[in-house]
C-alpha cells in the first residue's frame, strides 16, 4: 500500500456497492454522564483548532475511530465485516439502513481508511480536547488509551435530507463496535461511544444536526467564526471574522441567518466572497459573510 505523509502508516481504498431501497425504522441512542460534564466546562475554555490532517485531501465525512487494538481494520476480514455492515447484515445495522429511503441502483459507499501509531502529532490531545469533552467517563478512558487511530474519509455521492451520511457512518460504527473504538466525527467536532454513534446515524441528518458554528482566536484579539459541515450537503461553509468580545452573540446571529438562506436557497444562496483563512482552516468550500 502507499504510504501517505505527515501522519499515515498505511492506507486501504474501497468502494462498496449497496443493494436496493429500503423503508424507515427507529433507533435509540445512548448519552454519558459522571464526570463529563466537568470535563466539557473545562474543554470548553480551548478554541476550536483547525484539524485537517492533510489539507490538500478534501472529504465530505471525516472519521477518526480511536481503538486499543493496533492492528485494527486492517486486512480482508476487517473490509468484510465493514461490507456487511454497510449493505444492512446483523440487526444493529440493518435498523441503520432501514432508515434510507432510497438508494439508488449500483450506488457506492466510498471511502478511504489511513492508520496512524498513537501518540501521533497529527492526532495531539491538545487538537482533540475540544471534541473530545462529551464523552462519558467510559469513552473518555478509551480515547486516552488508544494505540491506533483509523480515519475514515468519506466521498459518497449526495442523497436527499443527507441520508449518505447514516451510510458512509456504518464504516466507523463498523470498526468501533469490533475493535472496541471511540468515534470522532472531525467534521462536527464531536466524539461519540460506538453506542451513542448507533444512535446519532438513527437521528436527523439535517444541518442543524450535522452542521456545527465554532469559535477560533483570530488575529488582533478578535475572534473567528465559522460553521463546519456544510460540504457534507455540497455546500459551502461560511465565516465572519474580526469580531471582537461584544459582538460575538451578533456575529453568531448574522451567521445563522446566512447559514439558513443557503440550505433554502442552495448553493445561490451562498455569499460570493471566499473565506480568508490560511490553508487548512476549512473543511471545503467556504465563503466569507460580509
Amino acid at each position: 500500500m502507499r504510504i501517505l505523509r505527515p501522519f499515515t502508516r498505511r492506507r486501504a481504498v474501497a468502494g462498496l456497492a449497496l443493494l436496493a431501497c429500503l423503508t424507515p425504522f427507529g433507533l435509540a441512542g445512548c448519552g454519558g454522564g459522571g464526570t463529563a460534564s466537568r470535563r466539557a466546562a473545562a474543554a470548553a475554555l480551548a478554541e476550536d483548532s483547525s484539524f485537517w490532517p492533510d489539507p490538500d485531501v478534501k472529504s465530505s465525512q471525516l472519521y477518526l475511530v480511536l481503538t486499543p487494538d493496533p492492528q485494527a481494520a486492517q486486512g480482508p476480514d476487517a473490509f468484510t465485516g465493514i461490507d456487511a455492515a454497510v449493505n444492512g447484515e446483523g440487526e444493529r445495522y440493518g435498523a441503520v439502513r432501514q432508515r434510507v429511503r432510497t438508494v439508488p441502483n449500483g450506488y457506492k459507499v466510498d471511502f478511504t481508511l489511513d492508520f496512524a501509531d498513537l501518540p501521533h502529532p497529527a492526532f495531539s490531545p491538545e487538537a482533540l480536547a475540544p471534541m473530545l469533552k462529551g464523552l462519558s467517563d467510559e469513552g473518555w478512558a478509551l480515547a486516552q488509551g488508544a494505540k491506533l487511530g483509523v480515519l475514515v474519509r468519506g466521498d459518497a455521492t449526495l442523497l436527499p435530507q443527507g441520508e449518505h451520511l447514516r451510510l458512509t457512518g456504518l464504516v466507523p460504527l463498523a470498526i468501533a463496535d469490533r475493535w472496541d473504538g471511540v468515534i470522532v466525527d472531525l467534521i462536527a467536532r464531536r466524539a461519540y461511544t460506538k453506542d451513542q454513534f448507533f444512535g446519532a446515524l438513527g437521528d436527523s441528518m439535517t444541518p442543524d444536526v450535522q452542521v456545527r458554528i465554532v469559535t477560533k482566536n483570530d488575529e488582533g484579539g478578535k475572534k473567528w467564526l465559522l460553521t463546519r459541515g456544510n460540504p457534507r450537503f455540497g455546500l459551502p461553509d461560511l465565516e465572519i471574522r474580526g469580531v471582537d468580545d461584544a459582538g460575538v452573540e451578533a456575529a453568531r446571529a448574522r451567521l445563522l441567518a446566512a447559514q439558513r438562506r443557503l440550505h433554502v436557497e442552495g448553493p445561490a444562496g451562498a455569499p460570493p466572497e471566499p473565506c480568508t483563512g490560511p490553508k487548512g482552516s476549512y473543511d471545503g468550500a467556504c465563503r466569507r459573510v460580509d
